[in-house]
């Protein structure tokens, strides 16, 4: 409560500026996610409702058993129910493998069955998380990466309100970036080369920046 208590007082202290309060602002809404991911309080929430619905599904299947076309609708509902994902279930996939540089999409391997006979497996091309995030944004790591390094270079972006305004813009950068990543992964694996995914989401997003240069200039 103290916590919280500081952040209202924070709000009405007319000495801070607003975008001061916006950092402090960012940065607490930020580490209760932090908190939230790590303890899975909405994902319990989220995992118990999705049970709820599923057993009351399932109980109506048994009371429309003799009902096609019930059935039909209720199987669709199951399926919507079932393909629900939480966020934290996407996060949870990204692994630390997803970062590799220098990875190379996977060739098609042979492997001898009992009978001698080749059975050949084609795995599917992987997209480096890396190279989608650095394609996609690559002047948001640019800038973010260089605010990592601004405390060293600038003495007055160590204290106070100058740092929690470089953690919040870099908040807003490393959020910003993963969401503009998550859209390009939408774009499927073109001719079945994740390159050809790179050199796309970069042009893109070159565009962007071209555009926004020439609005704003």
């Amino acid at each position: 409560m103290d916590i919280l208590n500081k952040l209202f007082g924070l709000f009405y202290d007319n000495s801070k500026t607003l975008s001061h309060k916006l950092s402090y602002l960012i940065i607490f809404l930020f580490v209760i996610f932090i908190i939230e991911y790590h303890f899975d309080f909405t994902y319990n929430f989220y995992l118990n409702n999705k049970i709820e619905q599923l057993n009351g599904v399932n109980d109506l299947k048994n009371i429309y058993s003799s009902d096609s076309i019930k059935m039909i609708e209720l199987n669709d509902i199951e399926q919507r129910i079932l393909s629900r994902t939480h966020y934290s279930e996407y996060l949870r996939k990204i692994s630390i493998k997803d970062f590799r540089i220098f990875e190379r999409t996977e060739k098609p391997k042979v492997i001898n069955s009992v009978n001698n006979n080749a059975v050949t497996i084609i795995n599917k091309p992987i997209r480096s998380y890396f190279w989608m995030l650095f394609s996609s944004s690559y002047l948001l790591v640019i800038v973010f990466v260089s605010l990592i390094f601004l405390p060293i270079t600038h003495k007055k972006h160590r204290k106070g309100q100058d740092l929690a305004g470089l953690i919040a813009g870099m908040i807003i950068l490393f959020i910003l970036a993963n969401i503009i990543t998550w859209i390009s992964y939408q774009i499927p694996v073109i001719l079945k080369n994740p390159i050809f995914n790179y050199i796309l989401n970069s042009i893109i997003h070159t565009i962007i920046l071209i555009v926004i240069y020439r609005k704003t200039k």
